[in-house]
């Protein structure tokens, strides 16, 4: 996963198509083919069917950032992107294993 989030990071930081292209054959070249699969897909913008309400995802990163739930709306009203407000406001946890993006979607997300 870290592969992946580093990938899109570099996308993300430029636009310039050979430091692009660069990158996409670094990340293919690194990763296993299964990993290959799912970033392509997520890169073309093909979305995974919703499994999780975004009440649900709120309370959970509330939760775990340990965050009163009136500070977390007062953070996602200034950013309004939970996703953004929810990485931004989650302890960061140093010790994570790599897993590979197909473990992360197929055995955590898709579960759900």
């Amino acid at each position: 996963m870290n592969n992946f989030a580093c990938l899109f990071k570099e996308l993300d930081e430029t636009t310039d198509d050979n430091i692009k292209t660069e990158a996409l054959v670094n990340y293919f070249n690194k990763v296993p083919p299964c990993d290959s699969l799912w970033a392509i897909s997520l890169l073309l913008g093909r979305k995974i069917k919703r499994v999780v309400s975004v009440k649900r995802l709120k309370q959970w990163a509330v939760d775990l950032a340990r965050t009163p739930q009136w500070l977390f709306d007062e953070c996602f009203e200034s950013v309004r992107d939970l996703a953004e407000t929810a990485a931004l406001i989650l302890p960061y946890n140093n010790s994570s294993n790599n897993i590979t993006l197909q473990i992360l979607i197929e055995e955590y997300l898709l579960p759900l």
